[in-house]
């Protein structure tokens, strides 16, 4: 398997992939907002934004497992990956992103009423 990322105007480069036998499977759109020009609204709760604490890995992967279920992504894309691994490699991702600074370099958690939501 090959992930590649292109910028969209060089679609002559995934062209030729394909040409090589590759398939595109799936596309990314970027967003930004300019914090200064337009502020983030007051947040309904009083949720705390702070980085993940070891230990915290556990209820990490619950959110991730909940907050993916359902989500088709690049890996779903491919009919030759099975669903359910796909489905365990965002699941991995999210709790390997707590512990290896190789794979994450912070991850921010929401904390309300002493629970990470």
């Amino acid at each position: 398997m090959l992930i590649a990322r292109t910028p969209s105007q060089e679609i002559r480069f995934v062209q030729q992939l394909e040409e090589l036998g590759f398939r595109l499977m799936d596309t990314l759109v970027y967003y930004r907002r300019d914090l200064e020009r337009t502020p983030l609204p007051e947040a309904q709760d009083a949720a705390l934004i702070r980085p993940v604490r070891n230990g915290e890995e556990a209820a990490v992967r619950a959110i991730a497992a909940q907050s993916f279920q359902g989500y088709f992504g690049h890996y779903h894309a491919d009919p030759r990956l099975d669903q359910a691994a796909c489905d365990a490699a965002y699941i991995s991702w999210a709790e390997r992103s707590c512990v290896d600074r190789s794979v994450a370099d912070e991850v921010l958690v929401a904390e309300l009423d002493g629970q990470l939501v």
